[in-house]
Parts: structure tokens; sequence; C-alpha cells
């Protein structure tokens, strides 16, 4: 059972976890505590009918005072839905009141027995008679599309099927946009030649919503990656490039970092480049419009995404990166610097040394609680330095762990494992032994950070 939090308006004396073992007492209890008030109007949900499993008949207490409406609903709103039927056998009223709930647990408990397409409709149709709380459908129909997953459907089926629920999701007033974004990172089971048609079916229901609504677009570009056919793959990122100058600054500063992310090049699609130019251009324009204080990730993620542009057009967007991402605030900055080190790399080598010398000064104005991903991000693209530089870059990444606890060390040499398994991994074990005796780590610490790097540079055998 849920433990029950705090509910607002109430004075309450007793021990919840406790309580809650119970639940009729727990009602009793917050019974003692409850301003008395007139019963409100009862929610208007499903009619009683044949149900999938036959109601228990009511257990009545007696000389049981009524608790306001509200108060029981919010007590329902702490309950898992197993724990719906037992708590409905209080009285008639919460028998009453819990009457689609008791629907939505039949309903979770019957995702189960779905079989086919056929019964996947019916207990779609069964879970959308919950109309008077129609977010308490969620759970219902969470599990469907997970039982969904293990259905043995055709290709075409499959993709019918994540339509269907994807719909049904969308029908939720609040928590169908959470099941919408986990849907959306499942599109890689849905068969390669569906998928197009599954994005398309997404992206028509994303594009109805309003500007100032709450929307889906980043895990909808996100899920670019599932579409493999380069001419599609270009023609579904431009479907949602499109909507970008349509969003509010909020859902733009969103969008912006994970389309840079997605921007690819292609010679069969795009042989001169000019297509990722062009997109690359709308992208740093849009990010322009946004306020300094949302740039952050936009910036780093454009300073990355020069791999993908014509090598004679990198050095020039990189630095136009750079100089923005030094203007902005300290908190701003440190975002940026999370991506901004993986564009550096893809200079020419020979800039390598001038670039980092340009960044290094910055690094003092890193917030410490943005030091570990600012300095995972700065040791990922040391294999691709020079051996001076890269010796160097490991310095000052280090003196940004310096007072760090032990299990974001690890953290950090686990992220960049696949440098210390390259030929500059020595190289880092001495920076790393350089930075335990300038923290004076004991030798428990020290044993347990040396054994971590073992282990590490022997997965693969370096």
């Amino acid at each position: 059972m849920r433990a029950l939090h705090s509910l607002p308006s109430l004075t309450m004396d007793f021990d919840l976890n406790a309580t809650l073992n119970d639940t009729q007492a727990a009602v009793y209890a917050v019974d003692k505590r409850a301003n008395q008030q007139a019963p409100s109007t009862l929610p208007i949900g499903i009619k009683r009918s044949v149900s999938p499993v036959s109601d228990t008949p009511v257990k009545r207490l007696a000389a049981y005072p009524a608790l306001p409406t509200e108060v029981i609903l919010q007590i329902a709103d702490h309950l898992s839905l197993d724990d719906i039927p037992a708590f409905s056998l209080v009285n008639k009223r919460t028998y009453y009141l819990m009457e689609e709930r008791r629907w939505a647990w039949r309903c979770y408990q019957q995702a189960a027995h779905v079989s086919d397409l056929t019964s996947l409709q019916q207990l779609i149709d069964d879970i959308e008679r919950i109309q008077a709380e129609p977010d308490i459908r969620a759970e219902p129909l969470t599990a469907l599309w997970q039982r969904s997953q293990s259905l043995g459907l055709s290709r075409v089926q499959k993709a019918k099927a994540f339509k269907k629920l994807f719909a049904a999701a969308d029908r939720l007033p609040k928590q169908g946009l959470i099941l919408q974004k986990r849907m959306l990172a499942s599109l890689v089971y849905i068969m390669a030649s569906q998928r197009s048609k599954v994005f398309n079916f997404a992206y028509a229901i994303a594009a109805q919503r309003q500007p100032d609504q709450e929307n889906f677009w980043p895990e909808l570009a996100n899920a670019l990656v599932f579409i493999w056919t380069p001419s599609q793959y270009f023609e579904k990122y431009e479907m949602v490039l499109c909507r970008l100058p349509y969003l509010n600054m909020s859902q733009k500063a969103e969008l912006i970092p994970v389309l840079a992310k997605r921007l690819r090049s292609d010679h069969r699609v795009d042989p001169d480049g000019s297509k990722a130019l062009s997109t690359y251009a709308v992208l740093q324009q849009q990010t322009l419009y946004l306020p300094p204080s949302q740039q952050g990730a936009s910036v780093g993620a454009l300073a990355a995404a020069i791999q993908e542009l014509p090598e004679a057009a990198r050095a020039v967007r990189y630095t136009e990166m750079r100089q923005l991402a030094l203007s902005l605030s300290d908190e701003q900055l440190g975002v940026a610097l999370r991506y901004l080190p993986v564009g550096l790399a893809e200079l020419p080598r020979e800039q390598h040394v001038h670039e980092f010398q340009l960044l290094e000064p910055a690094l003092l104005r890193v917030l410490p609680t943005q030091r570990v991903q600012v300095a995972i991000s700065l040791l990922g693209r040391t294999h691709r330095l020079d051996d001076a530089l890269s010796k160097h870059v490991w310095q000052r990444a280090l003196r940004l762990l310096d007072g760090s606890s032990t299990a974001e060390l690890l953290r950090v040499f686990s992220e960049t494992s696949y440098v210390l398994r390259t030929s500059k991994g020595q190289d880092a074990v001495n920076e790393i032994t350089a930075f335990m005796d300038r923290n004076h780590f004991t030798g428990q610490t020290r044993t347990t950070v040396l054994e971590h790097l073992s282990r590490i540079r022997n997965a693969q055998g370096a």
C-alpha cells in the first residue's frame, strides 16, 4: 500500500505508516479531525451494470459518521488500485464513490487477459467508460500498453495497437502525456516498415495541440533514431523542425538541443551538406531568440553538432557558439560546457590548444553542482587530443573534482571508461594518482579507486 501523505486542510495526529495497515482505521482517524460538511454532489460516472468481475456485497458498518466527499476522494488518491476494493467496503458512501475506481481496478486486472487486437480494443472501450475522473484510466491503460508488447501481433497489428493506445492516452487530461512519452521511446519495437506511419500519427496528434499546451515534441524528435531510411529521416526531421517557430520559449529550449543532437548529414540525401547547414542556421537563429537564462543547453548542443557540418564550416560555427557560451551566466555556462568539448574535438588538431585555452578560465565559473558532469564531458574527448593536451585536460578536469565524494569519482571514471582503455589510459591513471595525493586520500579510498580503474582498463584488455 502506498504511503498516505499529509492531506491539505486536515489536521491529523496519528502514525500514518502504522495506521495505513488497516484502511478502515485510517478513515476513522481522518474522520476524527475532519470538519463536518454536507456531502457534495456525487461524481457522475459509469452506470452500474454487468462488470468483468462481480461486485462484492457491501460490508455495512454501524454508526459510521459521514466523511466529506472530498476527504474520501483524497484518501483514495493515495491508495493503489489494489487497495480500492477493500476501501470501498468501509460504508455505503465509499462504495458508491469508488464506483469508477473499482471499474479501473477491474480493467487493470483484465489487461493481463487481453490476447489479440479485438480484445485490446474492447478493453480500451471499457476503460473509457470512466468519465467522472478520466485520469484514473491511466493505470489500466498503462498496463494494457505493457501487455500489448507481448501479444505476438503481426507487424501491421502492432502498429494499429500502438495507434489505438496512443490515441486513448491522448484523451487523458493529465496522465496521458507521460504514457505517450514512454510509448515513443518504444518505437523501436514497431517493425521498421511501419514506423514512418506511426511517427506521422503521433506527429498529427502533437500538431493539434495549442502552442501553450504541454506536448511531446522532444520525445518525438528523439524517436527519429528509429527511422532508418535516410529520405524518411530527413522528411520527419523537417516536419518537427517546422514546428519550432510556433512553440513557446520553454518548449523551444527543450526541443532545440534534441534537434541539434539529431542533426544528420548523409551524402545520399545531402551530398554537399547544404541541408545540414541550412538546418543548423535555423536552430542557431531560434537559439538566439531564447532568453539567456534558457540558452545553455541549446548553445552546447549546437557546438557539438558541428560534426555533422561540412569541414569548412565547422570552425566558424563552433567559434560562434563558444563566444555565446562564455557570455552566459555561470549556471548556463555550466550547462553549455557539458557539450562544448564534443565540438572542440571536431576542430582541426592544430586548433585544439588555442580553443582549450579560451575555455580554461571559464572552468573557474562552473558551479559545484555541475562540476562532475563538466568533468565527464572534458575527459570524454581526451582521446581525440594530442598527448600533451590530453594530460593537461585531465589535470584541469580533475581539479573540478577536488573535494568530490568517492561515489562521484567512480561515476566519472565509469562514464569515461572508453578513454581509460585507449593508449592514453596509463597517462590518465598517473594524473588520477596525482589527484589522490593532492586530496590526501585514505589508503582504503585509494585502493577502492585503483581497483575500480583496474577493472575498467582490464574489461577489454587495455
